[in-house]
């Protein structure tokens, strides 16, 4: 049977001959209707055959005698002669209310007579009542597919308030398409007093998308009352982002600040291409807003939320360099220090991060029991959150940490800081050496020399070790300072690893074990170019 089957199909696929063979097709055996090939042709091109398949037994190869077959024809009912369309729903009524008939059977006929012209909804409401609540489900849906979907809206918004809201509001959903929102009002009115919250969210969502008339004053309405859901106030936000040309739009918005993280969650959690480019400077205050709160759980949303805003709301940048430089809250600087980095990789725009640098290098250390150093270590943080993010944000970003680097080395308490920025800003294309010299000037102390070299050397174990120029720049370092000699181990000890000790790297080895620093012998004493 499967190669009749195939070869059916293949016959079939000539688009010339495919009328005439189908004919020939069915003729000949009606039970090739089971066929997918054999069914589309009929659906679509030959309904002049359909009276052969709903007035005669389908018996044949396929269908033994005995069996009852209806043959489920997805849509191009509207090619069909009346004729056809009211014999098709007759069959399709007796397979839903079918007792021996499995549920996918009875669920599909449902579904397929709300899509019949003419006939879809009256010939579904029976099944409303049905004991089976798939079946029930499926007629819900069904409606919403009949063809004249504006009588059904009022009906299916009935069961908001029951446990079929679940496939009712959302059939009524493609309803509301059909309806000019004026009339809208009224029905969707009815539903935000029900009961039941899922009903209620989804009835705030079409008054926006539909913007029916005085949208906003049922918002803000609905706002008002006092013991109003949780869910019902977030939905009311995501709602008003439909109608940001309305001033009241604004105000009802600005309420979602102070009424908790969850709410304001709602106003936080939209992107910046959600909303429409005039809106997005004004809304980006409100984000900006959100993470000013006083609550640190919603400041914490909005501090996560304002990095993609900064484009348009430059004036945020302030509220971030304040929350890192207060040394006197502890709740939320690292948020603020995490958004104020991903905010310069997007805007290129040092300003606030040398502010907020410079504020804390010179701050005053609180002493208190349970602190230690705080300044410190929020620059260190800062630090270590730039060298992290080189790699993923480009050349622009590279140059930037550079920069910063070179500005928190004006301050000698943080030049290990410094010396950590200034490697992991080391170009990817081009002369190395120009920077690595700058690095070996920071490092003006052995403490510091030493953790320069281990930074390079990190730095060098993840590049191209046949780089162009790393040889010829390790070689300029060995005849410097002993500095730029620790740092010459460094990138040697790292490139004649993986590159498996060439020659002249073996060699440059040799020359800095000879040096004259104690401390640069050493270290290149403890490379070793053949393991034992």
């Amino acid at each position: 049977d499967a190669v009749v089957r195939r070869a059916i199909t293949l016959w079939l696929a000539p688009p010339a001959t495919r009328d005439d063979r189908v004919e020939f097709v069915f003729g000949r055996d009606p039970s090739t209707i089971t066929v997918p090939a054999v069914l589309a042709v009929l659906n679509r091109q030959r309904t002049d055959l359909l009276d052969g398949v709903f007035g005669k037994p389908l018996h044949g190869r396929f269908l033994k005698k005995g069996v009852r077959h209806i043959p489920l024809f997805d849509g191009h009912y509207y090619h069909w002669l009346p004729r056809q369309v009211t014999r098709y729903a007759d069959l399709l009524t007796d397979l839903a209310a079918l007792p021996k008939a499995t549920m996918g059977e009875r669920v599909g006929a449902v579904r397929r007579l709300g899509r019949l012209p003419g006939l879809g909804a009256d010939a579904v409401r029976p099944f409303l009542a049905d004991a089976e609540v798939a079946v029930v489900e499926a007629a819900l849906a069904a409606l919403s597919w009949s063809d004249r979907p504006d009588q059904v809206f009022t009906e299916l918004l009935g069961y908001a308030d029951t446990d079929r809201a679940r496939v009712a509001m959302y059939a009524a959903t493609r309803c509301a398409r059909f309806i000019s929102p004026a009339d809208l009002v009224a029905p969707l009115r009815a539903t935000l007093a029900g009961r039941k919250v899922s009903s209620r969210k989804e009835a705030l969502r079409l008054v926006a998308e539909h913007r029916v008339p005085g949208a906003v004053d049922l918002l803000t309405e609905l706002w008002a009352q006092p013991d109003l859901h949780r869910d019902l106030r977030r939905a009311i936000v995501s709602a008003a982002r439909w109608l940001l040309d309305q001033p009241a739009a604004w105000d009802l918005l600005a309420l979602a600040i102070p009424a908790g993280d969850a709410v304001a969650a709602a106003l936080a959690e939209a992107g910046p291409y959600t909303v429409a480019a005039p809106h997005r400077a004004r809304y980006g205050a409100l984000v900006r807003a959100v993470a000013a709160a006083d609550d640190p759980h919603t400041a914490l949303l909005g501090l996560a939320a304002w990095p993609a805003w900064s484009p348009w709301d430059r004036d945020g940048a302030d509220l971030l360099v304040a929350r890192v430089v207060d040394l006197s809250t502890t709740a939320l600087w690292r948020a603020a220090a995490h958004a104020l980095i991903t905010a310069t990789a997007a805007n290129a725009d040092l300003g606030p991060l040398r502010t907020v640098l410079n504020g804390l290098a010179v701050a005053r250390e609180p002493i208190a029991p349970d602190r230690d150093r705080p300044a410190a270590q929020r620059i260190s943080h800062l630090a270590d959150r730039l060298a992290a993010g080189v790699p993923a944000n480009g050349e622009s970003f590279r140059a930037a940490t550079e920069t910063v680097a070179l500005a928190l080395a004006d301050h000698p308490d943080h030049r290990a800081e410094a010396i950590a920025l200034a490697t992991a800003a080391l170009p990817r294309h081009g002369e190395l050496y120009p920077t690595l010299h700058r690095i070996a000037g920071l490092a003006d102390r052995p403490v510091l020399a030493w953790l320069a070299a281990q930074h390079a050397r990190t730095w060098f174990a993840n590049q191209d070790p046949y780089r162009p120029g790393t040889l010829a720049a390790a070689r300029r370092l060995a005849t410097g300072t002993p500095a730029e000699a620790l740092l010459a181990v460094a990138v040697t000890d790292a490139t004649g690893t993986r590159t498996g000790w060439p020659q002249p790297w073996r060699e440059l080895v040799h020359e800095l074990r000879q040096h004259t620093d104690p401390d640069v012998r050493h270290r290149a004493r403890r490379t070793t170019t053949a393991p034992e």
